[in-house]
C-alpha cells in the first residue's frame, strides 16, 4: 500500500511526534479541560502535518500551532464544551482540579501562554511564534496569568 509520504517525510513526521507528542496533549488537555479534544486537536495536527509535511520547515512548531487552532476551532464551534475546566470524566488528583479550575477563569490567550510555557516547556520567543504575537506580549500575559492564578488559588480568609 502506497501512503504518497516519501520514507524522509514519514521520518520527519515520526521525529516530531516523538519529540512532542506527550507535551503536545497535556498541554491542549490542561488549556481546554477536555481529554476527547486534546485527543481529536492532536490527531487532527499529525494528520494535517503528514499532509502538508513537503511545504513545512518546522514540524515541531507547526504541529503545536496547527493543534491549538484546530481545538481553537472545536470549541467556539461546541458551544456546549466550553474549555473551561477539566471534563467530568476525567480523573486527576484533587490539587488538579484546583488548578485546572483557576486555569478555566484565566482569559484563552493567558491560559495558553502559561500553558505552553510551564507544561510545553516553550520560551517567550517560541510562545511568541506559535500564538503569532511578540516575546514581550507574551511575558506580560504568563505574568498576569501566573498572578491571576495565586490569587485564585489562595486560600480564602
Amino acid at each position: 500500500m502506497r501512503t504518497g509520504m516519501r520514507r524522509d517525510d514519514m521520518r520527519r513526521v515520526e521525529a516530531a511526534y516523538r519529540a512532542c507528542h506527550q507535551r503536545l496533549w497535556r498541554a491542549l488537555f490542561v488549556w481546554s479541560g477536555n481529554a476527547d479534544l486534546a485527543t481529536e486537536a492532536e490527531a487532527e495536527g499529525f494528520a494535517q502535518l503528514c499532509r502538508g509535511i513537503r511545504q513545512i520547515r518546522d514540524p515541531e512548531a507547526w504541529v503545536w500551532r496547527a493543534s491549538f487552532r484546530i481545538a481553537g476551532g472545536f470549541l467556539a464551534d461546541n458551544p456546549t464544551t466550553t474549555g473551561r475546566g477539566i471534563d467530568a470524566v476525567t480523573t486527576i488528583p484533587e490539587p488538579a482540579w484546583e488548578l485546572a479550575e483557576a486555569l478555566s477563569h484565566l482569559s484563552e490567550l493567558q491560559r495558553r501562554c502559561v500553558v505552553l510555557r510551564h507544561v510545553g516547556g516553550f520560551s517567550a520567543e517560541e510562545i511568541a511564534a506559535l500564538v503569532d504575537s511578540t516575546p514581550g506580549s507574551v511575558r506580560v500575559q504568563i505574568h498576569r496569568g501566573l498572578h491571576n492564578l495565586r490569587r485564585l488559588m489562595e486560600p480564602q480568609r
